[in-house]
């Protein structure tokens, strides 16, 4: 296969949450050596402004536009439930509704756009 040959050790990088550190550490980083990554912001956290933790919507958008950051959704507002919670809410298969309400709530697009 030419993707095989082309690149035969590909490496996807991908982040989690949001935090701040993708902006202030990683973002610098994927350009000084010319790496893409995707990463997967938490709604609810991206509703903050300076100074926060998790990365906000200016930051996301230049990210964005540096052709080195991809973003997507992870959750909006069932992130920062327990364990147990969670395990119950993906078992049960009525809640795949809510689910996909908050997955389709956290429309990251909507940051940079």
């Amino acid at each position: 296969n030419e993707l095989i040959e082309k690149y035969p050790n590909p490496l996807l990088i991908t982040i989690d949450d949001g935090y701040d550190d993708g902006y202030t550490i990683v973002l610098p980083l994927l350009k000084e050596y010319n790496f893409k990554a995707n990463f997967a912001i938490v709604g609810m956290y991206t509703k903050e402004q300076e100074p926060s933790a998790y990365l906000i919507p200016a930051e996301i958008k230049e990210m964005a536009e540096s052709g080195y950051a991809e973003f997507g959704n992870h959750t909006n507002l069932l992130h920062d439930k327990e364990f147990y919670e969670l395990q119950d809410l993906y078992d049960n298969k009525n809640n795949y509704s809510l689910i996909k309400e908050d997955y389709l709530a956290m429309k990251v697009t909507t940051l940079y756009s």
